[in-house]
């Protein structure tokens, strides 16, 4: 079906479904709905249930006029966080939040989701500017928090945040997690590249060709095998690890080992020759 006819339907079944399903077809109109499936949303803005609310508010933010500033702002009193978050975040998206009090309320709270809350909100905003405000959260101390904030960095696909990340990737306790979001940030590996240029830690510059690895694109060859001669052992490993991750995303793909062949530096293929020349 076509979504404006999907929509219909489902807006039908919508006041007499059971509170869950409310919410599921709520996410349906926000994701595929037009401003005339508004109406619909009014019962539910009321719901007694907060994630049915929650779910109306996101999806009112996304398809309501521009002229609806003051309705979602009456939500940032909602009795229920949730509902306060998609308040914040249809404000934000849409530039009428007048002023970030509200968000600064999460930021500032001690509880775990709360910070959840205040970094969801950040990262779903899509606005270049609130990304320093990870970076301003990134002064806490503690690991489960820390934890929460390295995660939402590595869902912005930023580069600002590639020297950030890559300066935990020793940490006994948070390493793994800034690997892990370095990898799903580098989408775009060149700022990783450049980092892996930048640095002079063996250690680190080692986890930073693993991302690399994990990446799995094409264009990683290049910088990984820059790495497989003339280097600390953990930092050849490292390449060597890459390369042959690489090589299995890559031939999943459909890529012939010609096509990976034709990304390998001819200066390394030289040395690793000439290397192999003097001991076989």
């Amino acid at each position: 079906k076509e979504d404006h006819e999907l929509v219909e339907d489902l807006a039908e079944i919508l006041p007499d479904a059971q509170n869950r399903v409310q919410a599921a077809i709520l996410s349906v109109i926000h994701d595929r709905g037009t401003k005339a499936n508004v109406p619909v949303l009014g019962p539910h803005l009321a719901s007694s249930d907060p994630s049915v609310r929650a779910a109306a508010v996101r999806a009112l933010g996304k398809i309501g006029e521009p002229a609806i500033a003051d309705q979602l702002e009456s939500y940032l009193e909602d009795d229920d966080e949730d509902v306060q978050t998609e308040a914040i975040i249809a404000l934000l998206k849409r530039d009428l939040l007048k002023d970030d009090r509200p968000l600064r309320k999460f930021m500032k709270s001690k509880k775990l989701e709360d910070l959840r809350r205040s970094t969801h909100i950040i990262t779903e905003s899509g606005r270049e500017e609130m990304i320093s405000l990870l970076f301003e959260l990134g002064r806490e101390k503690d690991n489960d928090r820390q934890t929460v904030i390295l995660q939402a960095m590595g869902r912005t696909h930023d580069p600002r945040i590639v020297p950030y990340l890559a300066g935990f990737l020793r940490h006994p306790g948070l390493g793994a997690v800034a690997a892990d979001s370095l990898t799903e940030a580098s989408r775009d590996i060149a700022p990783v590249i450049a980092e892996l240029k930048a640095q002079q830690d063996p250690d680190t510059i080692a986890e930073l060709i693993r991302c690399l690895g994990r990446a799995g694109r094409p264009e990683a060859i290049a910088p990984a095998a820059e790495y497989l001669v003339n280097h600390p052992t953990r930092v050849m490993n490292s390449a060597i690890e890459t390369l042959s991750r690489l090589k299995a995303k890559l031939t999943e793909t459909g890529l012939d080992e010609d096509e990976i062949a034709s990304h390998f530096p001819e200066s390394v293929r030289s040395a690793v020759s000439i290397a192999l020349a003097a001991i076989v």
